[in-house]
Order: structure tokens, then C-alpha cells, then sequence
């Protein structure tokens, strides 16, 4: 962060702007509040829309460091900020080392112990420090004494819910262009269009819509839900959806990463789904919002390498009013609360029972309407749990204080 009267901050992005949110938000944050905001990232894939027409942030193109990115690039950014007297700030998402010793199948290894060394070392460095969770935090002043600001995830303005009928109609009618053999124009498999009305409505036949958003590494079991959703195909679906239709479920998953190609072929040459069908769509930053809000259960896989972050997807999903399964970690439960927001599992046999407890009398799911009513309340109508209110009271002093 430069200290002059320009009010200018540089974020720096260890990855993929358009798959960093925190990140977007952190610039749209500083951008509101009246600083110019400088993005030095990887562009991968496009940020959202909001970001990219902001005339007070600019997109600067990194070249791709190896994953874990943390070194070198934060000896790099100390040294950047010391010799223009600037602010160095971090925000502690995970810890890279964690990452590495997942990559490295053990944590003994000399260059994950030499990798932690240096994240630390340079991390006491800075002048400031963000963490995504109370474990995390407490976790940062243990190991090397650091102080850090809690600044838990919220959900952007973007994700909420979509109430008109028609909205999600049209996503699915685009959906339906590339995923979904229907040639009708007034129906998808999910809604309806009556001409004579000039109504839309939601299909009582129309399947459950299950989504995950999966980064595709080592840190997010796949084979976890592919075994749980093929028991709950073969042995429990029939008795939640009694309809004729053969497809009961839909299963979007979105990401990438590299080991996709990998479970798309397994998929189609491993399993015999009856009733599931599963849809990997290509969806852009102001779709994917609509997709989670027009969907019925999110579905979390996310393990934390280091026990101590919290996946930003779940807060997408929250602010989309969408009640979430996910896998079951230490500091999870400081994000979900199950019975309120969620279900939390460990193993297939546990998110069988998830699914099973939630979507049962489809499509009326007395439980999950609830949840999601108990999510709205939390997230739509408490600004104070809203992304840039949160901001404002606990990282805008920071960025706003005169240099040392």
C-alpha cells in the first residue's frame, strides 16, 4: 500500500484473479472507499463484470507461479513495499506449506519444512495482518506471534436470491442450449412458460439440482461424492422423486483444474447412473451467481490442507440463500452450523443421510426451506453480515492510517 496522498493500494494476487473473490472484493472494497486500486494477478479466467468496469481499479497481467505461490512471491512483494515505503499487508487465506506437503504426500520433507520457514519468516515482516478464521488466528499467534484481523468471508452483493421465476427460466433455456437435449422453447427440465397465461412456473416433476464448485486437487474428495451420489442414485432417489422421468437429479459442477479430465471419464466409464445426471458447465462471472441461486443444495468438498481456512464458496452459496452439505473439518463449524445452515459429513455414508434427511418430500423439503429462510435472515436482511459493512468496520482503518 502506497502511503502519498494518492490514496493507491496494489493487491497482489498469489493465483487466477477470476477465481480469487476475496481478492475482488478486497478491490472493489478499497475502490468504494476512494482509494485506486492496482490488481497484479494472473488472468486465467475474467473477474466478475463489477470489477472490470470500475474506473478506479486497474488489471495489471502477472506471469503464473508454481502452486503454492507464496514463494517467491512474498520476499518479493516485502522487498517491493520496503524500497517504495509502502504498507505490507497480508491476508492469510491458508498457508502454503500445507499445500506443498498435500503435493508432497508428507510434511518432513526439506522443501516443505524450508517453504515454511520462509512463508513465516517473511510473514512476520509485514505491517499488517488479515486472517479468514478465529482458528486461524489463534493459530498465527502461536506459532510465530503475529497479530492478525479476523475478516471473515461474506457473501458479494451479487450472490442472493433470485425470486422471479423467469430469471432462472431464461438460465436454464441458455443451460439447455448446450447440457440438455429438450427442443421445446417454452419448457426446460426445472420450469415452464404458459403462452396463455404469460406465466412462468416451476416444474413439479423437475429434478433436484445439486451444485459444487471444486477446485479438482488433492485437497477436495471427489471420489467422496461420486460414491455417495451413486448409492443415493441406486438405492434412495426413487423414494424421494416418484415421478416417471428418468433424470431425478442434476448435479452441476463447476471449476477446473487438473483432475478433471480424470473424474469426467471416470464417471462415464466407472459408473451406471439411473437417475443422475451430471453437467459440467462453462459459466461466466454473472452466471454463476444465478446458477447457485436457481439450484437446491450446495454441495462442499473442500478439506483445508491447513485446518484453519474457510471456503469462499460457501459463503457464495449462503448469500444465495443456498443450504450447503460440506466435509467436516476443525474450523468449519465457525462457518456452518448444522441443523441451521447445513449438514456437515466426513464420509459417503454421512452425506447419503445429509441428502436423504434434507431433500426428502422433494420438491416441498419442509427442513431445507428453513435453512434457507434461516439464511436469509443472516445474510439478506443483517447488513452487518454483508461484505463491504464488514470491510468498512474491520479493514478500512487499516489501509486508511497514515505510514509509520
Amino acid at each position: 500500500m502506497d502511503s502519498s496522498d494518492s490514496k493507491r493500494v496494489c493487491v497482489c494476487v498469489l493465483g487466477d484473479i477470476g477465481h480469487s473473490p476475496r481478492m475482488q472484493y478486497h478491490s472493489l472494497s478499497l475502490a468504494r472507499a476512494g482509494f485506486l486500486v492496482d490488481i497484479v494477478a494472473n488472468l486465467e479466467s475474467q473477474p466478475h463484470e463489477t470489477l472490470r468496469s470500475n474506473t478506479r481499479i486497474q488489471i495489471h497481467k502477472m506471469a503464473s507461479f508454481k502452486n503454492p505461490p507464496s514463494v517467491p512471491s512474498l520476499p518479493i512483494v516485502w522487498l517491493v513495499c520496503r524500497l517504495r515505503h509502502c504498507k505490507f499487508i497480508i491476508d492469510w487465506h491458508n498457508y502454503g506449506f500445507t499445500l506443498m506437503a498435500i503435493q508432497m504426500s508428507t510434511s518432513e520433507h526439506f522443501l516443505v519444512r524450508f517453504y515454511r520457514k520462509i512463508e513465516f519468516y517473511f510473514g512476520q515482516k509485514s505491517d499488517f495482518n488479515f486472517c479468514v478464521s478465529k482458528s486461524m488466528q489463534e493459530n498465527l499467534k502461536k506459532k510465530v506471534k503475529l497479530d492478525a484481523i479476523v475478516l471473515y468471508d461474506r457473501p458479494f452483493s451479487i450472490f442472493k436470491p433470485i425470486e422471479s421465476i423467469e430469471a432462472k427460466h431464461l438460465l436454464f433455456k441458455k443451460l439447455q442450449n448446450d447440457y440438455f437435449d429438450i427442443e421445446c422453447e417454452d419448457v426446460t427440465l426445472f420450469t415452464r412458460y404458459s403462452r396463455d397465461s404469460d406465466e412462468y412456473c416451476l416444474r413439479l416433476d423437475r429434478p433436484i439440482i445439486l451444485i459444487s464448485s471444486t477446485s479438482w486437487t488433492a485437497d477436495e474428495d471427489f471420489q467422496l461424492l461420486l460414491d455417495a451420489l451413486y448409492e443415493f442414485d441406486q438405492k434412495h432417489i426413487e423414494k424421494i422423486i416418484r415421478n416417471q422421468n428418468q433424470i431425478k437429479l442434476v448435479c452441476f459442477i463447476t471449476g477446473k483444474g487438473p483432475m478433471k479430465s480424470y473424474y469426467m471419464e471416470k464417471i462415464q466409464n466407472d459408473y451406471e447412473f439411473k437417475h443422475t445426471r451430471f453437467v459440467f458447465p462453462w459459466l461466466t462471472a454473472e452466471d454463476y451467481p444465478k446458477l447457485l441461486a436457481s439450484a437446491d443444495l450446495g454441495i462442499c468438498l473442500h478439506k483445508s490442507s491447513s485446518g484453519f481456512d474457510l471456503p469462499m464458496k460457501i459463503l457464495d452459496m449462503f448469500g444465495s440463500c443456498l443450504p450447503v452439505c460440506a466435509f467436516n473439518y476443525p474450523s468449519i463449524s465457525e462457518l456452518v452450523v448444522e441443523n441451521f445452515n447445513g449438514c456437515l459429513f466426513q464420509e459417503p455414508s454421512g452425506l447419503i443421510q445429509c441428502l436423504v434427511s434434507l431433500l426428502e418430500d422433494f420438491p416441498q423439503c419442509s427442513h431445507l426451506n428453513r435453512m434457507r429462510k434461516n439464511l436469509y435472515d443472516n445474510f439478506q436482511t443483517n447488513f452487518r453480515n454483508q461484505w463491504h459493512h464488514n470491510w468498512m468496520e474491520k479493514a478500512f482503518h487499516i489501509f486508511n492510517e497514515e505510514s509509520h
